[in-house]
């Protein structure tokens, strides 16, 4: 089986010490800087270790490592959980959830993941299966 990874990051100043959360999913502020994303919120996953005001590179689609914040599996869709964590998206999550991606690489909670990158916000979804509201 053929394997590729492609990558598209961005660069962002980090609004405090981001030194502890590589592989966490940060938000976007209205400051332009990047800081630990909040429960449904996303932008995209911290790639470095930056300190307050330093460069941040950020995921924001392509193949990236995450780190679970519960068990998740191959194929899953995962949303954002405080702290920047993935966990496994339901549709009782839906209306106003940010899906960051599919798992390819599954993960206990803790532990890295392998996402399919791919953030998407999905505000009118009121019922059925995450997938079919995708674009």
């Amino acid at each position: 089986m053929a394997w590729s990874n492609e990558l598209r990051s961005m660069s962002f100043p980090a609004n405090a010490s981001l030194t502890a959360y590589k592989f966490r999913v940060v938000e976007l502020l209205s400051t332009g800087k990047v800081d630990l994303a909040d429960l449904g919120k996303g932008y995209g996953v911290l790639q470095n270790i930056p300190a307050a005001d330093e460069m941040a590179t950020v995921a924001v689609e392509g193949q990236s490592k995450a780190i679970a914040g519960g068990t998740v599996t191959i194929a899953d869709w995962v949303r954002v959980l405080s702290g920047g964590w993935v966990v496994k998206a339901n549709s009782g999550d839906l209306p106003g959830v940010m899906i960051m991606g599919q798992v390819l690489a599954s993960a206990a909670s803790g532990a890295l993941c392998t996402l399919d990158l791919r953030p998407t916000f999905l505000a009118n979804v009121v019922s059925g299966s995450i997938a079919a509201a995708l674009p």
